[in-house]
């Protein structure tokens, strides 16, 4: 099993349909389906304490999620959020998915899904933690200190031990989940993000003049393509002159089937028409390749054709 971003030695003691209780320690370990079953001010209060809290963090956040159908299994996303309970106050805690894709999650893994089916192997479902369809980095392990959160990294590892799960992922992680993951032996994994910030002592008219030349640039690529000389007025003079090419052909058309009519009405005359006829096929491929050209023509001035494949009616 890949860890991406912990070894322990935890046990699955009890499993039903709501929740797995996992005994290690003096924690106790619960999973929820939903995360409205969980104590929303204990969660929130949590989260306040951490190094990078966001508000998709939020208890309101992730229950919104689930009530609106968006991260449910129906769409891919089965909620086993992981909270570790101590004393009877909570400790950690971490959203956290059973999927059975890698959609929503803005980091690509198709080539490890690929491996696997390759090898013979299932890769699907795996364990992520992460807020879905919402790239933004923060905390993603909620702890009240460096145990609790090795503790919930390994009742992480035992879930998906106990699941025979192919990896656990977590991603758009903090500072310090990353330290305590890699500490862990986990895989760390690094993507680019592009972010446009605003220095605090830099004046608006900045910001401004920077949408001025977004602007310009948009109406360029508007004139480029649409005005005068553009591209468009180009290709549509193209398309014209390929329609009068097609109704040539259609007519070259017409009278090769007057001709092989003619022939096949009148025996002795069939050399004559056969003769007729090869001219008219010479006429209808010299016009066909013309075709050919004016079609390449467009597709040199029109870069957004995905379709070059040219059909007669």
């Amino acid at each position: 099993m890949a860890l991406i971003c912990a070894s322990a030695t935890f046990s699955l003691v009890c499993t039903d349909s709501r929740e797995v209780h996992i005994a290690a320690e003096d924690y106790l370990i619960r999973l929820h389906d939903d995360p409205r079953t969980i104590d929303a001010a204990a969660w929130n209060d949590l989260l306040a304490r951490q190094s990078a809290p966001t508000p998709f963090m939020r208890h309101e956040y992730l229950a919104a999620l689930h009530a609106s159908g968006s991260a449910v299994p129906d769409s891919g996303w089965a909620p086993r959020f992981v909270v570790l309970a101590r004393d009877g106050a909570l400790a950690a805690a971490c959203p956290a998915y059973l999927k059975h894709h890698s959609w929503g999650e803005y980091v690509f893994d198709w080539a490890w899904a690929d491996a696997y089916r390759r090898h013979g192997l299932a890769y699907y479902p795996k364990l992520l933690v992460a807020v879905p369809f919402t790239p933004v980095a923060g905390t993603r392990l909620l702890a009240t200190d460096e145990a609790a959160r090795t503790a919930l990294l390994g009742a992480l590892r035992a879930l998906a031990d106990d699941a025979a799960l192919s990896s656990v992922h977590l991603l758009f992680a903090d500072e310090t989940d990353r330290r305590a993951c890699a500490a862990q032996g986990w895989m760390l994994r690094e993507g680019v993000q592009f972010h446009w910030t605003q220095d605090a002592g830099a004046p608006a008219a900045d910001f401004d003049a920077l949408l001025a030349r977004m602007d310009g640039m948009a109406a360029k690529a508007d004139r480029q393509v649409f005005g005068p000389g553009g591209v468009l007025p180009e290709v549509q003079a193209t398309v014209a002159q390929l329609g009068g090419l097609l109704a040539d052909t259609r007519a070259s058309l017409k009278k090769v089937d007057a001709v092989l009519a003619e022939a096949q009405a009148v025996g002795a005359n069939v050399r004559e028409g056969t003769a007729d006829l090869g001219a008219l096929r010479a006429e209808v491929e010299s016009n066909l390749r013309k075709i050919e050209g004016l079609v390449n023509d467009i597709n040199r001035k029109w870069p957004f054709a995905r379709d070059t494949e040219l059909k007669l009616p």
